[in-house]
């Protein structure tokens, strides 16, 4: 998105993203502005943030539903309190729980260790890509042994 000329000026504004879209410093000392106004930063920044948490979103939902999903299928522990569907509003929240209150404590971990949650990080997005091989795998095995499908496929 845009070039990272000094590190020193990015682990400065790690924590302020319009600074760091705003201005780095390169090696040369010279002042490299992404956007040319704070304006246009908060303008980059907020769309970025808005982008995360609309991603963020999308994901939870996403997971609880195939938590849902597993959880219907006998394939977790505790299922028929994860399995139960909300009467008034037709959606799992027992499963939206489960996701949420993991999430949080996979972010508690970088009070202990940032290198720790990158790993987990890490390990979270190798497992995620896991899970779609998994599923194509079990229906290809499914089917070069003649077995017809799961009935809820």
């Amino acid at each position: 998105m845009f070039p990272l000329y000094e590190q020193a000026a990015v682990a400065a504004s790690q924590r302020q993203p319009k600074k760091l879209y705003h201005s780095i410093t390169n090696s040369n000392s010279e002042q490299v502005t992404s956007t040319g106004s704070p304006t246009g930063a908060l303008a980059l920044a907020s769309t970025m943030i808005l982008c995360i948490f609309l991603n963020v979103l999308n994901f939870t939902a996403a997971t609880s539903r195939q938590i849902f999903a597993f959880a219907r299928d006998d394939g977790f522990p505790f299922r028929h309190w994860i399995a139960r569907v909300n009467r008034k509003t037709g959606s799992p929240q027992n499963a939206l729980v489960v996701v949420i209150l993991f999430v949080v404590l996979i972010a508690l971990i970088v009070l202990g260790s940032t290198v720790a949650f990158q790993a987990v990080i890490s390990l979270g997005t190798l497992a995620l890509a896991s899970t779609y091989e998994l599923s194509i795998l079990c229906l290809v095995w499914r089917r070069v042994r003649g077995a017809g499908l799961p009935a809820h496929a």
